[in-house]
């Protein structure tokens, strides 16, 4: 990063953190403390108004009347979001989708007509598919009260859908985040009926309501540990054992499911792989995925519930 970049930069992030030190500034950029001294006085002699907090809890702010002006993006930075149009299409936050095509808009009536045409040109030579299903369609009113209540801590009332129950039930949740995974919204929620944790696809609410009643975000909770790759991290308490083919195991060696496996044995057309989880019959649609190359070894409970399951599907069909 070259020095003028840098210091537009500094100027984002005073302005973004409230405050931040030389060593805290120096680590984000990678420069040594002293470049971070020059910088400032760079910046002061520019006019920007650098304000230097002395002492233990002190650091570098920018007064609060400073008005940051437009930020102009390279021509490769501006492919870069161009490019990113297509993932955050397929993703369609709800809510957002009309303000996020509008931004992209803006990005592309401010390109000449050379760079336009090459990146059109670019643009056909990459696909990006990113989920395996189409969100379902939700009503942007109960999106934007979920993340409201996400940003106040205020509970919801839901009308759930139990989908292998078929029936509706009344709960009272306390959303602690959204994620979106294979093409679905997911709340992390506390539920009062369950009193517990629970994980709630938003295509199956039927009814929201946001409540004034508060709630506290528990210290130690952690996104990140719902999402799918921590589900298969390898720290679970039932081993799983697959058979998979050498030739799709170098397909499918990265995803989820086998990212924390090891081979335990070798053929010639095969491996013996063996992992660990807490989520054995995810395992299941996993196998269904890709039936011509893997197969359930053990446990055999997980084994035969996949025999069941396939003999239940054959039976459907021959009926």
């Amino acid at each position: 990063m070259n020095k003028i970049d840098r210091l537009m930069a500094i100027v984002l992030q005073l302005k973004k953190r409230n405050k931040l030190t030389a060593t805290e500034l120096a680590n984000t950029f990678e420069v040594t403390p002293r470049t971070i001294y020059r910088d400032i006085q760079a910046l002061s002699e520019m006019g920007i108004p650098v304000i230097a907090l002395p002492g233990n809890e002190g650091g570098y702010s920018i007064a609060d009347h400073y008005f940051i002006p437009p930020v102009m993006f390279t021509k490769e930075e501006v492919f870069s979001l161009l490019l990113s149009e297509q993932i955050v299409n397929q993703v369609e936050i709800p809510g957002h989708q009309r303000s996020i095509n509008t931004a992209f808009l803006k990005i592309k009536n401010v390109l000449d007509d050379e760079t336009t045409s090459k990146f059109q040109h670019l643009h056909k030579r990459i696909i990006f598919n990113i989920k395996e299903q189409k969100p379902s369609a939700f009503d942007q009113q109960p999106f934007y009260l979920v993340t409201t209540s996400i940003e106040q801590n205020k509970k919801l009332a839901l009308t759930y859908f139990h989908p292998k129950k078929q029936e509706l039930t009344e709960r009272k949740v306390h959303p602690y985040g959204l994620i979106f995974e294979d093409g679905l919204w997911y709340i992390i929620a506390f539920c009062e009926l369950r009193k517990a944790e629970r994980l709630f696809a938003v295509n199956r609410i039927k009814h929201i309501k946001l409540l004034e009643e508060d709630f506290s975000l528990p210290h130690e909770f952690e996104l990140e540990k719902h999402s799918s790759q921590s589900l298969y991290n390898g720290d679970g308490d039932t081993q799983v054992i697959l058979k998979v083919s050498k030739s799709l195991f170098y397909i499918i060696k990265d995803y989820h499911q086998l990212i924390a496996s090891k081979i335990v044995e070798e053929s010639d057309d095969f491996y013996i792989v063996s992992l660990q989880t807490n989520v054995p019959k995810n395992y299941l649609s996993f196998t269904l995925r890709f039936y011509d190359g893997v197969e359930i070894i053990r446990p055999l409970s997980l084994r035969n519930e996949m025999i069941s399951l396939l003999t239940t599907t054959l039976n459907k069909y021959q009926s």
